[in-house]
């Protein structure tokens, strides 16, 4: 990976993070930290919209929808931000 050859560290220089926690993501150096989503969540409310009167439809409202922050090696620990 292109960290060695900038004498990066990960996670001493530079944290690494990703959307959608996959099962390979655990099995990098370092362990990759993720945001965890629901599948089946953001399906199940893509339907919601699509069936909703035509009236309704494309007003552009956001859709929140629940995640996990899973932490591991690639951002070391958690510590409190400098002030």
């Amino acid at each position: 990976m292109g960290n060695k050859r900038l004498d990066l560290r990960v996670p001493a220089d530079v944290s690494i993070a990703m959307m959608d926690d996959v099962a390979w993501a655990e099995l990098c150096d370092p362990p990759l930290t993720a945001v965890a989503r629901s599948g089946h969540d953001i399906g199940y409310r893509a339907c919601e919209l699509l069936l909703r009167e035509p009236a309704r439809r494309g007003r552009g409202e956001p859709v929140l929808l629940p995640t996990e922050l899973v932490v591991r090696g690639s951002c070391g620990p958690l510590r409190p931000p400098r002030r």
